[in-house]
């Protein structure tokens, strides 16, 4: 589809007639489907749109299309310029147009075709129906004159498209951050507790982890150590090795006194306390904890290259320019410094909704997991041991009691 004669509008012909002397110039306006229109010639409102100009008068020569004199100058370019039209060929040599070309040249006009002995209404048909998108891009007064015509037309519609999306961006950007914090506070709170709650179930799994697995020392062993260094007067009321702090609640990590064994139990006298300790022989379990950070940071520099460069076009390079402005640089701009924002504002904010509604809490299955294997009557390392004063604890007993290896 050609939208030259939308956004062009009415196209200037300009009727040049020759005479022996000199020549006259008649100025017409057509629009497309339309009539032409005889106007008041004024050169400086013909520059600023596209124009077209017609030939006729003195040194024109109208001739069949078919004939030899018009295959001799279609033959010679150099020489003649022509136009073919209802079976007729119609001629002029170059030369009869070179005044009329620098009058127009100084006045501002560059034509962008020239007719011979055509009607207004044609010679617009003809232009609007040859114009494409690539005569936009060329180098020369005409591609700059057309381009300079369209930008005049299309600027105004133009900026205000631009206008109302910027309107838009700046009525939608504020929601659309807003929204934004929002989701990302949630997503960060719900990072936290998911954070929180897979520490908490990693910690149960290494925690029955241990209990599972068998340790360097035998706590039948350590029971039987202890056992053994009881005196007869000391009666033993419990006897627990690496006993689970408190009871396991859901929500709560679960806790226990590692490398401890917890003895209680009655003596008579305070004597009998300082035996049973000496001959525990200073059996003290090891212990001990290390804790590595390192922290580190790292510094990323920003260069913004900025230069201004100022420039002066010669006349065939401003219509390129204005085009490079108005389909380029324009959106760019409006982009980079306010729809690009917002367009990332709307689509993080959809990324921010998938993935608060993937983090899920569902560690169900974990927790009942850990909460069956710590409630495992074969996990659990406390005892208690019971004697008179005076007996001692048998290490069967403790055996079977207290750790099941």
């Amino acid at each position: 589809m050609n939208l030259f004669p939308y956004i062009l509008g009415p196209v200037w012909v300009l009727d040049v007639t020759l005479t022996s002397d000199g020549h006259t110039i008649a100025a017409w306006r057509c629009k497309m489907g339309g009539e032409p229109q005889q106007t008041v010639y004024d050169a400086a409102a013909v520059a600023k749109g596209v124009a077209v100009v017609t030939v006729s008068g003195h040194g024109t020569i109208v001739k069949p299309a078919d004939s030899q004199l018009a295959a001799r100058v279609r033959d010679d370019r150099a020489t003649f310029l022509w136009s073919e039209h209802d079976g007729r060929i119609a001629f002029v040599r170059r030369e009869r147009l070179q005044g009329v070309l620098a009058e127009l040249s100084e006045a501002g006009i560059h034509p962008q075709r020239i007719e011979v002995s055509a009607p207004p209404d044609v010679a617009a048909r003809k232009l609007l129906a040859g114009l494409g998108w690539r005569q936009l891009l060329r180098p020369t007064a005409e591609g700059s004159s057309l381009a300079q015509a369209v930008v005049r037309r299309a600027a105004l519609p133009v900026l205000g498209l631009f206008l109302c999306l910027l309107a838009a961006n700046a009525a939608v950007a504020p929601s659309l951050n807003t929204r934004r914090q929002t989701l990302q506070k949630e997503l960060s709170a719900r990072e936290r507790t998911a954070s929180t709650a897979a520490d908490a179930t990693d910690r149960q799994r290494a925690l029955l982890a241990e209990f599972s697995a068998r340790p360097a020392v035998s706590r039948a062993v350590v029971c039987d150590r202890i056992a053994e260094a009881v005196p007869a007067q000391v009666v033993l009321t419990r006897l627990a090795v690496e006993p689970i702090t408190k009871r396991f609640e859901a929500g709560k990590p679960l806790q226990r006194q590692e490398r401890t064994a917890v003895v209680a139990g009655s003596a008579p006298a305070a004597g009998d306390v300082s035996t049973f300790v000496e001959r525990l022989g200073g059996g003290v379990l090891p212990h001990g904890t290390t804790d590595e950070r390192r922290t580190g940071t790292r510094c990323r520099t920003a260069r913004v290259p900025h230069r201004d460069r100022t420039m002066n076009l010669p006349y065939r390079y401003r219509g390129l320019s204005l085009v490079g402005l108005l389909a380029f640089l324009l959106p760019w701009a409006a982009w980079h410094f306010a729809l690009s924002d917002t367009f990332g504002a709307w689509r993080e904010c959809g990324r921010l909704e998938r993935r608060v509604d993937a983090l899920r809490p569902d560690d169900t299955g974990d927790r009942a997991t850990v909460l069956a294997a710590v409630e495992a009557p074969e996990l659990s390392s406390r005892a208690g041991c019971s004697t008179r004063c005076g007996a001692s604890l048998p290490q069967a007993s403790i055996r079977q009691a207290m750790c099941r290896q």
